[in-house]
């Protein structure tokens, strides 16, 4: 209620309390010898460097733009600033204006002169010498009358005939300079611009008010104000005819709304700029209105008024060219005088000399404003007013604190009075002297329960809002170089309006509120639900003066912050989006404050950063801890930044920059993990940080790989044995992650290394972290809660019960445990190749048949199947390489019955030539990969079958078998089978039958070949003696033999009687 009370009273008086227009005030007439109210110094010996290169017989002007003196005589241009002068070379035609405006951080500057031809425009450099390095010269139609920077790069230049045009200013890396217009872009300006051809005014004078962006333009015959329109163009927004003989306009300033204009007789007539809707409309328009002359007093006869001036307090200056006289004008109260309301002081003041201009200056080292008098020589003198604070101080020096004195204050009334002791604090009246004087305004009245501050700090309220208005205005101006020392000088001027009332109000305890009241706000009228005393009323009292003079702190700091944002990041307007007072009157500035000091930290600008670094103390404490971790980051200090962020971690918690630290941490020390490191150290103060530990441990198992994931769960480990309760939660963290989790390795590693127990395993991935660490102190224990894992009725991915499987054989594999390896082994194949069917047949298949197949694919890859259940759902599959499944698990079973084997045989056969394989290909494939391993003996029978009915001789057959593994003895005796004609269902040729078993016989050695000859030789003459029968019987029955076959026999039995030279042993 207090803070809007402030802000309210703000936003009603942003002017002076002078209504519309300004109070038409008694005159009082002083010359400028006996008026105290002017400081007057006359420079007796100051002169231009090489004037005598100045025309001497031309008509003078001087200007004082930037910090810089800008001398003209009729063609000619001198520079001055500070120690260092540049003279520019003569032009054709005579100077109308010149302005110089800073260009770059640099200390560069633009240098722009308009003449009655045409613009002339450089690019000046500073180091090592002031020269210029780039310029460009445009003609105009007209002469170039007044020249003014509006913001960053635009400029507007006033013509002879009263008409403005807008030009942006480029500059390529401040080496080459040229000007584009604007106002040509916008259809806005297009009539006034057709206008202009045929527009017969003149210009007189200009004035431009950076606060509201408004230009006043005077011409011969009326008053235009131009500004930028909604649609960013600048345009003419309103005129009003004038009267008189007016010779200049002075803008409007920080403090007072209206305008000026100046006679040529010194009268001065105010101009006040409204902003109405239309009619009908919701549309805005500009409207001007005029004020009532104020003449100058009758004893004051000018009429050659040519020069004119005035400083942000309404203070002016007037020089009459015809009588050389200087007419100064403030609204003040000459208490030297006993003169105690407040009248218009006229000080005239002759100069021996012809003035040429007169300026107002201020300066960075000096907080209050000064005029300057030229001469066509040099500065003729310089006026400063005093305030009346400093007048007081005069009083005070030389009568001391006397009843005179208070009765002196008393006459001014509580709020000039209050204006007159903290000026005398500024003058350099000592505060012992100033505080008792405080007492008769500082007495608040109360009845019951109500409280009106007093008087004296109505005025206090005045003062402070006064001072920031002036900052405010800087605050939502658009940028320029120059805004960057004014915003460092009004901070500094804030900052010593709150030295000096703190001083004056804190030794008498106008600022003790040890107790905070709840009260309510009308105004400056509080109300309680309790009566007022005299203790709890100056409480209250001292509760909005607290406030007050953390206001003035605060606008200071943020206008010092927002010149250093300029200086790092020049150009930005973040801060004219939002207006000053409602910052510093707001809920909580400190959180704007640390903000801005942020958003300053990260131009990175040496210089910023050491002005942070020496006045940090004047910020909130978490832009103290922003600006003291930015000096360690920009010092390369990784570990002096996490030592402080360590020591500070509470007050980073409790200022709510702890995310903010961690981050700028984090991104530039990632090495040094000092997010997870700080939130550890929290740990000591507060339990609850566990959760947001976790939190950070699962962003990074999702965002990091695995071996930076180790590397935190490390560091938290490590600090597990100062918080228990730590570890209980972050070992629960790891066992609740899915033992799939490809994590969950690199923890089970951790565990081990920091000696973790795990008690009673709740969860999978808990037995394999126990099983982990019983490899080396317990391998048979952890050999089985491995394989427990893999063959466990728990839902567990394929790949894992393998891990598991593999890692419980390398402890001494028991014939369970390598069974469960060969049955998990199978399941991933049935997996594969159902899926890789399933891929290549699913735009055919029906949704009963997917449902089916994704059931059973899942099962197989997150269950463990006994043999019986795996065989069956293989079987299930036979047409997508089921059969090999199948009868990879008879193999390893002695007892299987060869039907079953003969069927499975034969499916995998068929599966395989569905593929695309030959039969002699299928069979070499099969009986390579089983033959030798098939326990129960792998039957030969489907392969021949195969092979002959695909065509191939029984030759072929034979040899495709011996290549493929099977044993010469084992294919000799299964051929008997057909010779013996115990195989049903298949037959082959008697003669190429006994031709190839001759082959192999002669194959075999020893004994075996002894007996397989034998039996071979009495079969074949068997065969020959019953076709010998038939033949003679003659009978004709399917066994007689062909003549081929009868001849192969005969010569099979010759070879097998022919002894052998040499018997194999």
């Amino acid at each position: 209620m207090m803070l809007q009370s402030l802000l309210h009273y703000s936003e009603q008086n942003n002017v002076d309390d002078d209504g519309d227009f300004p109070p038409l005030l008694r005159s009082v007439i002083r010359p400028a010898s006996h008026c105290p109210l002017f400081d007057l110094k006359i420079e007796e010996e100051h002169t231009w460097p090489c004037a005598n290169l100045l025309n001497g017989n031309a008509r003078y002007r001087v200007q004082y733009q930037n910090g810089a003196h800008l001398v003209m005589s009729d063609n000619r241009l001198l520079v001055v600033c500070n120690s260092e002068h540049f003279y520019c070379p003569p032009w054709n035609t005579p100077i109308r204006d010149a302005c110089v405006q800073q260009q770059g951080a640099d200390g560069n500057s633009i240098l722009a002169v308009g003449l009655a031809d045409g613009l002339y425009l450089a690019l000046l450099q500073r180091n090592p010498q002031l020269q210029v390095t780039d310029d460009v010269f445009l003609t105009m139609k007209q002469s170039v009358e007044k020249i003014v920077f509006l913001r960053d790069g635009e400029m507007a230049l006033c013509y002879g005939n009263a008409q403005v045009e807008i030009y942006r200013i480029n500059t390529e890396n401040l080496q080459k300079v040229s000007l584009v217009s604007i106002n040509r872009n916008h259809t806005l300006n297009f009539f006034q611009a057709v206008a202009s051809l045929w527009d017969t005014r003149r210009y007189r004078d200009s004035a431009y008010d950076s606060g509201n962006g408004r230009m006043f333009v005077l011409s011969d015959i009326d008053l235009t104000v131009w500004a930028y329109k909604s649609t960013d163009a600048f345009a003419a927004v309103c005129s009003v005819r004038i009267q008189g003989n007016v010779v200049a306009v002075l803008p409007s300033s920080q403090l007072h709304r209206y305008a000026m204009l100046v006679f040529n007789d010194g009268g001065r007539q105010p101009v006040i700029v409204e902003e109405t809707f239309a009619k009908r409309s919701d549309e805005t328009r500009t409207v001007i209105r005029l004020g009532a002359v104020r003449p100058l007093p009758e004893d004051v006869l000018l009429d050659t008024v040519e020069l004119a001036c005035q400083d942000a307090e309404g203070n002016k200056i007037l020089y009459d060219s015809r009588k050389c006289t200087l007419v100064m004008l403030t609204v003040a109260s000459p208490i030297y005088e006993d003169i105690f309301d407040v009248v218009e002081v006229v000080s005239l003041l002759r100069l021996s000399t012809t003035a040429v201009g007169v300026a107002c200056v201020s300066e960075l080292q000096d907080l209050s404003a000064s005029f300057i008098v030229y001469g066509k020589g040099g500065i003729l003198c310089r006026i400063g007013v005093r305030s009346l604070g400093y007048m007081f101080y005069g009083l005070l020096q030389k009568q001391g604190l006397t009843n005179v004195i208070r009765a002196s204050l008393h006459r001014l009334g509580p709020k000039r009075g209050i204006e007159a002791l903290v000026g005398a604090a500024f003058a350099g009246a000592s505060k012992e002297v100033l505080s008792p004087l405080l007492q008769e305004f500082m007495q608040p009245s109360f009845c019951e329960n109500e409280m009106r501050v007093a008087p004296g700090v109505n005025g206090i309220i005045s003062l402070v809002n006064r001072e920031i208005t002036l900052a405010e205005c800087l605050w939502n101006a658009p940028f320029s170089w120059h805004l960057i020392p004014d915003l460092e000088r009004i901070a500094l001027q804030l900052w010593a309006w709150h030295e000096k009332l703190e001083a004056l109000l804190r030794p008498y305890g106008w600022l003790d509120c040890p107790k905070q009241l709840n009260l309510s706000w009308n105004g400056f009228v509080a109300t309680s639900h309790d009566h007022f005393t005299i203790r709890t009323a100056l409480n209250t009292q001292a509760m909005l003066l607290e406030t007050l003079l953390k206001g003035l702190r605060d606008a200071g700091v943020l206008c010092w912050l927002y010149s250093l944002l300029l200086r790092g990041k020049p150009g930005i307007d973040t801060m004219r989006q939002n207006r000053l007072k409602p910052i510093v009157w707001g809920d909580d500035p400190s959180t704007t404050i640390a903000s801005l000091c942020m958003e300053t930290l990260l131009t990175a600008d040496g210089f910023v950063m050491s002005q942070l670094e020496a006045r940090k103390n004047v910020l909130p404490i978490r832009a103290r801890h922003a600006i003291s971790i930015h000096l360690c980051i920009s010092g390369n200090q990784p570990d002096a930044a996490l030592a402080y962020a360590c020591d500070n971690v509470r007050s980073l918690r409790h200022e709510q920059v702890f995310g903010y630290v961690a981050e700028k941490l984090e991104g530039t020390f990632p090495e040094r993990m000092p997010h997870l490191r700080l939130l550890l150290c929290w740990l000591r103060y507060n339990r609850g940080a566990i959760v947001e530990l976790l939190e950070m441990l699962e962003r990074y198992r999702i965002s990091e790989s695995s071996e930076q994931l180790k590397l935190r769960l490390g560091v938290v480990l490590q600090a597990v044995t100062e918080y228990p309760a730590l570890q209980h939660a972050v070992v629960r963290w790891m066992v609740n992650y899915p033992l799939e989790d490809d994590r969950v390795m690199g923890f089970a590693e951790l565990l081990e290394e920091h000696s973790v127990v795990i008690d009673e395993p709740q969860t999978l991935t808990a037995l394999f972290f126990v099983s982990w660490a019983n490899r080396n102190r317990r391998p048979a224990l952890a050999a089985r809660g491995f394989c427990d894992i893999a063959r466990g009725r728990r839902r567990l991915a394929l790949p894992s019960r393998i891990l598991c499987i593999k890692l419980a054989l390398e402890f001494g594999p028991t014939a369970s445990e390598q069974l469960v390896y060969f049955v998990l082994l199978l399941q991933e194949e049935l997996a594969e190749a159902i899926e890789a069917a399933w891929r290549a047949d699913a735009a055919q298949s029906d949704s009963w048949r997917e449902g089916k197949v994704e059931a059973d694919v899942d099962e197989l890859r997150h269950s463990y199947l006994d043999e019986r259940r795996l065989f069956q759902l293989a079987g299930e599959y036979k047409e997508q390489g089921g059969a090999k499944v199948q009868l990879d698990l008879l193999k390893v079973h002695p007892e299987t019955p060869e039907k079953v084997t003969v069927e499975v045989l034969h499916e995998l056969l068929e599966f395989l030539i569905r593929k695309g394989m030959s039969a002699t290909e299928a069979a070499r494939n099969v009986v390579r990969e089983y033959y030798d391993g098939y326990a129960a003996g792998l039957p030969l029978l489907p392969f021949v079958a195969l092979l002959a009915q695909h065509g191939v001789s029984a030759e072929e057959i034979a040899t495709l078998l011996q290549s493929s593994g099977v044993p010469t003895y084992a294919v000799v005796e299964f051929f008997f089978h057909f010779l013996d004609e115990r195989s049903e269902g298949l037959t082959f040729k008697k003669g190429s039958l006994v031709t190839t078993l001759v082959a192999m016989v002669a194959q075999l050695s020893g004994e075996s070949r002894d007996i397989c000859a034998a039996y071979l030789l009495e079969r074949i003459q068997n065969l020959l003696e019953d076709e010998q029968k038939a033949m003679a019987a003659t009978i004709t029955t399917n066994k007689i033999l062909q003549e081929s076959d009868i001849m192969q026999l005969q010569r099979a039995e010759s070879l097998l009687k022919r002894p052998r030279t040499v018997s194999p042993p």
